[in-house]
C-alpha cells in the first residue's frame, strides 16, 4: 500500500514539471499577450495618473500596442466624474485624457 501512494506521488510529480515546463515554453509565444516586465513604469503611470485627475482609480488595464505598453487608469474623482487617463509605458508620461459619461 505504501509503495502505491510513493508511485502515485512520484507521478504527479513528474505530471506537474510537465506541465510546469509547457506553460513556460508558451508563456515565451504570448506575445500580445505579454506583460512589462518591469513594475516600476506601472507606479509612476500611477502618480501621474491621479497627478491629472486626483481621486480613486476603479479599474487599470495594461495593453500591448505597435508602439508599446499603454496604461490605462479609470479614476472617478470627487465630483463624481470618471476620467480615462492613457499613460505611455515606454516615455512614462499622460498621452491622454477622456471624460467618460
Amino acid at each position: 500500500m505504501i509503495n502505491n501512494w510513493k508511485m502515485a506521488g512520484c507521478c504527479a510529480m513528474l505530471l506537474i514539471a510537465n506541465l510546469r515546463t509547457q506553460v513556460l515554453a508558451d508563456t515565451e509565444h504570448l506575445g500580445q499577450y505579454a506583460l512589462p516586465q518591469d513594475k516600476t513604469i506601472m507606479a509612476v503611470c500611477r502618480q501621474a495618473a491621479l497627478a491629472e485627475h486626483p481621486g480613486v482609480i476603479q479599474q487599470v488595464e495594461v495593453r500591448n500596442t505597435i508602439d508599446g505598453f499603454r496604461y490605462y487608469f479609470y479614476i472617478r474623482a470627487r465630483d463624481r466624474t470618471t476620467w480615462t487617463v492613457i499613460c505611455d509605458g515606454g516615455s512614462r508620461k499622460i498621452i491622454r485624457v477622456q471624460y467618460q459619461e
